[in-house]
């Protein structure tokens, strides 16, 4: 499979911490197992609008990304099927009336998609309530039965110096039609610097750093996350590090993969680091409301918020002029929480730590 190198990847759907406008018919990513040998794979998505009212809807696509570099997307909703090139549209939805938002997943030049796998997310939202947004991520999977990757065969993420950690996320499958119980197990990991350290995330929990193997169930057509936690002794340190992770069925070795999580890490500019010190969140410790303090020159236009596991609990988009977000927290339980702001390139500007209270 052909090797792909990524920036951080958001791979879990989004929930919104205020009553949804929009509500999808399937609560989590939407994922569809096809054969290699077919020109198109859809799959299929369906909203219906929650309020009591007409509203027009939104949608646009955020991301889309392939281990094959000759596949391509194009989005069907309720008016028509859009080219690959179209990113978004809006339209009316009455009361209670459903909607399909499906992508159809396309091999370049109507050729078959082969063995790969594809991903895409999309933004649905009420175009009168624009900072609450229903995030839904599609999968397209072509790979033979067994346990598939989504990132190829590596994932690489990037950081700051001093940071605590980084995450680089990892996302697999099981494509067979039966529960396959698996392992997963660290083979390998360098870094530059011995401070350094890394600890595995599974569908279970956050493994300490000296857990080096887990086994656990996966049902058919199940998602699970295997991200690795980049950290170091009192903040990270410049340098690279690199963990191979090895995830096979038990007892039978040639179903599964190796995936190689890189992690680079780099000092923190002039620019850089007078935009993290001007970001500013409060309170913190938070209970029901968190406000983020933006710099004007950052030109920060999307926030999103990950639980400790990585998986991402808030997504928001700012508009234009807006310096001050307010976020409702009262539905997040007990915890640590990272907050992360984007530019409009959506570039990582700052990450930030906050803590929920009951």
């Amino acid at each position: 499979m052909k090797k792909i190198v990524l920036s951080l990847l958001v791979l879990f759907t989004t929930f919104n911490l205020v009553a949804q406008d929009i509500i999808f018919d399937i609560a989590g990513p939407i994922i569809e197992v096809g054969g290699p040998n077919q020109n198109e794979l859809v799959v299929h998505g369906n909203f219906t609008n929650n309020t009591s009212e007409t509203i027009t809807v939104a949608w646009e696509r955020k991301v889309e990304d392939f281990v094959d570099d000759n596949w391509r997307t194009l989005v069907c909703d309720k008016v028509t099927c859009w080219s690959p090139f179209t990113s978004e549209n809006s339209f009316e939805l009455a009361a209670g009336e459903s909607s399909l938002l499906d992508v159809h997943f396309q091999g370049g030049g109507g050729s078959n998609l082969g063995e790969s796998v594809g991903y895409a997310k999309l933004e649905v939202y009420n175009v009168a309530n624009p900072g609450n947004r229903y995030v839904v991520e599609y999968y397209a999977v072509t790979s033979p039965p067994g346990l598939t990757f989504t990132k190829g065969e590596s994932v690489h993420v990037q950081g700051t110096a001093g940071e605590f950690e980084i995450i680089a996320h990892g996302l697999f499958i099981n494509t067979s039609t039966e529960p396959i119980e698996l392992s997963w197990e660290r083979t390998s990991e360098s870094f530059d610097d011995s401070t350094w350290k890394s600890l595995v995330c599974d569908a279970e929990t956050c493994w300490a750093p000296f857990t080096n193997t887990n086994t656990y169930m996966l049902n058919p057509g199940e998602l699970s996350i295997l991200d690795v936690h980049f950290q170091g002794e009192g903040g990270l340190t410049t340098g690279t590090g690199e963990v191979v992770l090895d995830v096979f069925a038990t007892g039978n070795p040639e179903i599964g993969f190796s995936a190689t999580y890189e992690a680079s890490v780099f000092a923190v500019g002039i620019d850089d680091n007078e935009v993290k010190e001007e970001v500013k969140l409060y309170p913190n410790p938070v209970r029901d409301q968190l406000n983020i303090d933006m710099p004007v020159d950052a030109k920060i236009r999307h926030v999103e918020i990950f639980n400790l596991l990585g998986k991402q609990v808030g997504s928001y988009t700012i508009p234009n002029g807006y310096y001050t977000q307010a976020i409702e927290t009262c539905d997040l339980t007990k915890g640590m929480y990272f907050v992360s702001l984007f530019d409009e390139k959506r570039d990582l500007v700052s990450t930030k730590v906050f803590s929920k209270v009951d």
